[in-house]
């Protein structure tokens, strides 16, 4: 999983610059979040429609891993595309989808893992996503700030939960949020756990720099 470690570590990199100097570099934050999604999206399809069939039929002459690697690279170089040439569209849009993920997984760990909960969660993660992207980019300045920090550690936090849950001292860090989680297999908890607790962190830190660096 070497190829996934190495993107996870652009994306994280890539979150930190959103939520620090996203008002200022809007069009290119736009590029990063779409890359970003493409990339989760590229997972969840290969995931669903050619994990299962690669050296099989017209897939026979697919080595493993190298289909996977091409999905990622088309889903995120078209996602990179739509960000630049449609980055006024894009923001919302990304930041929509993006929100119906966090907002569903979120309400299946409150509620339980069925299908109301998770609906009731992309609901609510759409409009809450797509409103703050129209807001930024109708009215700028504040909003886009915090639609800027907010994504940008939303992905930040993602990538740097994955790193950090592998380490000895990530159970003690992921401590003060643990019971939010009560139901989740261990790992999968910590993992939560320092993803919240960075989003907290990188956001506030996002908007303090923010503040300080807008060039607006």
């Amino acid at each position: 999983m070497e190829f996934d470690s190495i993107l996870l570590g652009i994306i994280l990199i890539a979150g930190l610059v959103v939520a620090c100097f996203g008002v200022n570099i809007y069009r290119y934050a736009v590029i990063f979040m779409s890359a970003a999604g493409g990339y989760m999206l590229a997972n969840i399809v290969y995931g669903s429609f050619f994990s299962e069939v690669e050296g099989e039929g017209v897939f026979r002459s697919m080595e493993a891993g190298a289909g996977r690697s091409f999905i990622m690279a088309f889903f995120i170089i078209v996602g990179a595309a739509l960000g630049f040439f449609l980055f006024k569209i894009m923001g919302p849009v990304v930041a929509a989808v993006g929100g119906g993920f966090m907002f569903s997984k979120m309400m299946q760990v409150l509620m339980g893992a069925d299908v109301t909960s998770a609906i009731i969660g992309w609901v609510m993660g759409i409009f809450i996503g797509a409103l703050l992207g129209g807001l930024a980019v109708m009215y700028q300045r504040w909003f886009m700030i915090i639609f800027t920090a907010l994504v940008g550690a939303r992905m930040a936090a993602y990538t740097g939960a994955f790193f950090l849950a592998e380490t000895t001292i990530a159970p003690s860090i992921a401590k003060p949020v643990l019971g939010l989680f009560p139901t989740i297999s261990t790992f999968n908890v910590i993992a939560m756990a320092l993803s919240l607790e960075l989003f907290i962190v990188i956001t506030v830190i996002g908007l303090v720099a923010q503040a300080i660096l807008r060039n607006d």
